[in-house]
């Protein structure tokens, strides 16, 4: 109950101009609702033939308005009452979603920005698949719960009026009503256990199938090249079966709880009428009123309970999101607010760091090991070295993503300090074997790195990525689609708009990882070409395992072991000049 209140609470106060209009439309039904009875109940009496409305149940609080009206007059009165009742609810169910969109959008907010001012260290240990089942099925189901608090706050108050409304009419009647409405809630309170472990194990296989098929769809390339599209189609397939048995599973529980209160429902009803006719011997507008309370009444019950089931069931997911925000929220990076960038006006240096993933252990040895190296500003560098050797922890240190355990690594200068990071990540850009791109044109796909580029800005940084040419062959050229992640551009074509777009962001340091590797020699060696004469004052960082490209660059930084093992410094002319270094003993 207490997370049920604190639920409600976070619903209410997501929105609290929208809340406030709910609840003044959730008390107008309620009016409505009680002025719909009251209205039948002299109609009923007045169609037999000009009953007298005094022995009509509830005849005081509306007899001088119907005596006034006449049948006709009451009649349209009470069609406009349910013309307006229903137009209300109506009305109100949309302000229940929007307010239902601003609480889960709250927690969507909260992820995401915790997800994307999160350590790096700490992100990269995150499923993407968990990230995605939370960030959609999750709080789909949560969005579903908020919707229905409502339901159930209008469920609940209507029940308490009609059952105000008949302990004033009849007592015997109501005290039976209220009997009926304890065993249907005390069965629920019964089977919650069962509904909960029911409702777990749906979570958990849902959870799973949208792992299976997140990791599927990223195979089916893979799958059809290695010719194993069968294992993955038995993959998916038993993920499905297990989801499928368990959403079964879920919805006979909730089939046989809808049973049980349908039966009953009509247990109700038939001692009802026994007690009305043949203990009470209520005249039949009476009884008419009395069954139309019925009809409108037990529904409400059953909506009051599916409502709380729906509810509890989403409150698993909200403990899950909650938890999930809070671990992220600790991994925080310190925010940075002046937007701006950070000017590398000299080297990015090395000084004796040393690097380790997870906590050190006896034994253990640094990927990185009190390494000392440098990148000239406005140089083209390149990072050799074997697999293994520490390469990519060095990129992700370079890029901010990382922090040394030991030592520093100064830009211009300057220590780059946690409160300094986000500053660099701006200033840098990143090209990989494999960038994203997403479903849409590759026009928006450019305008990433850019959002306020003109076309012949675009052109220029196609040029110089060597892109332009096959461009402006595509249908549409810049216009052209380029299908889920670039599925309809080669490899090499995809790393050359990722190239441009970078080159867009008019980076400090261009960072390109294995950026060209699938490129013949010739466009790999334009694509250089047109990076040296781009560079200017910009540095340029290439990790390539093509001794071809090192040709390329003004230094190579030979790792190896997880120290700079050597260094070569290419002259005018292109020929190097290599300085070895001791390697640092563990």
């Amino acid at each position: 109950m207490n997370s049920l209140r604190g639920f409600g609470c976070g619903v209410v106060f997501s929105s609290t101009r929208l809340s406030g209009i709910a609840a003044l439309a959730l008390i107008c039904c309620v009016v409505l609702e009680a002025t719909s009875l009251a209205f039948l109940t002299p109609l009923l009496a007045m169609a037999r033939n000009g009953a007298d409305l005094g022995s009509a149940p509830l005849a005081g609080w509306c007899g001088p308005l119907a005596a006034g009206l006449g049948f006709n007059g009451l009649l349209c009165a009470y069609v406009v009452v349910l013309g307006l009742l229903s137009a209300l609810i109506q009305y109100s169910g949309v302000v229940h979603r929007r307010i239902a969109y601003a609480y889960v959008g709250g927690l969507r907010r909260r992820l995401l920005a915790g997800l994307l001012g999160a350590r790096w260290s700490f992100v990269s240990g995150l499923k993407s698949a968990e990230m995605t089942y939370v960030l959609t099925t999750a709080t789909g189901a949560l969005l579903a719960g908020a919707q229905q608090f409502w339901q159930l706050l209008s469920d609940g108050l209507v029940i308490l009026v009609y059952t105000t409304i008949c302990a004033v009419w009849s007592p015997q009647i109501t005290l039976l009503a209220a009997l009926g409405l304890v065993l249907p809630l005390w069965l629920g309170a019964l089977r919650k256990p069962a509904s909960g472990e029911a409702r777990r194990r749906h979570a958990e296989a849902a959870l799973g199938y949208d792992a299976t098929v997140a990791d599927s769809l990223a195979s089916v390339r893979w799958a059809k090249t290695h010719g194993t599209t069968a294992r993955v189609f038995e993959e998916m397939e038993r993920s499905l079966d297990a989801y499928a048995g368990a959403d079964v599973a879920l919805l006979r529980h909730n089939s046989a709880n809808r049973v049980l209160q349908a039966a009953w429902g009509a247990v109700m009803m038939g001692l009802t009428l026994y007690l009305a006719l043949a203990r009470l011997h209520l005249p039949l507008s009476q009884i008419v009123v009395l069954l139309f309370v019925f009809f409108r009444l037990w529904p409400r019950v059953g909506s009051l309970t599916g409502t709380y089931h729906q509810i509890d069931h989403a409150l698993p997911f909200l403990d899950h999101i909650r938890k999930l925000i809070q671990t992220i929220e600790v991994a925080a990076e310190p925010a940075c607010t002046d937007g701006g960038r950070l000017s590398a006006g000299g080297a990015i240096q090395f000084r004796e760091v040393s690097f380790r993933y997870g906590e050190a252990r006896e034994g253990q040895r640094a990927v990185l090991h009190r390494l000392t190296a440098c990148i000239e500003a406005g140089t083209i560098t390149a990072l050799a070295g074997p697999s293994g050797t520490g390469k990519s922890t060095f990129l992700d240190l370079v890029a901010g993503l990382l922090q040394a355990e030991s030592g520093q690594m100064l830009v211009g200068g300057v220590p780059l300090g946690p409160d300094l990071l986000p500053a660099w990540r701006r200033s840098i850009a990143c090209v990989g074997a494999d960038c994203p791109l997403f479903h849409t044109s590759l026009r928006e796909n450019l305008l990433l790195g850019s959002p306020a580029a003109s076309d012949d800005e675009l052109w220029a940084a196609l040029e110089l990525a060597a892109a332009g040419d096959f461009v402006r062959r595509l249908p549409d050229a810049l216009d052209s689609p380029i299908g889920d992640r670039g599925a309809r551009l080669s490899a090499g074509e995809r790393q050359r708009i990722c190239l441009a777009r970078a080159i867009l962001q008019r980076p400090e340091l261009l960072i390109l990882d294995e950026a060209t590797n699938a490129l013949d020699a010739e466009t790999e060696a334009q694509v250089f070409a047109h990076l040296r004469g781009w560079k200017d004052r910009r540095t340029v960082l290439i990790v390539s395992h093509r001794d071809s490209v090192h040709r390329f660059a003004d230094q190579v930084l030979e790792l190896k072991g997880g120290v700079l093992a050597s260094m070569k410094i290419h002259a005018g002319g292109r020929r190097a000049a290599v300085l070895a270094f001791p390697r640092h003993g563990a």
